[in-house]
């Protein structure tokens, strides 16, 4: 798995889910900023090593799927991107 900026980490665990948006890849660490996750404000940017991040689902930003409810926070993310190109 290629990770590249914009694209979105997906972590599911204990029944809760969590995603990230990927900003910066380097050597051995991703910057990532919060989606959304449960106990974390979204927006909130720090780094996990490239293991961390494989061990999650990848989807590439150009390839980010439409949600399936119109309250997602999928969605609200999803059109303020394509609002900020």
């Amino acid at each position: 798995m290629a990770l590249s900026p914009h694209g979105l980490l997906r972590h599911r665990a204990l029944g809760t889910e969590a995603v990230y948006r990927v900003i910066d890849v380097a050597d051995q660490l991703v910057s990532v900023e919060v989606v959304e996750a449960p106990g974390l404000e979204q927006g909130t940017c720090f780094q996990i090593t490239r293991r961390a991040a494989k061990a999650m689902q990848y989807t590439r930003g150009d390839a980010v799927a439409e949600p399936s409810t119109p309250y997602s926070p999928f969605r609200a993310y999803d059109m303020r991107r394509r609002l900020a190109r």
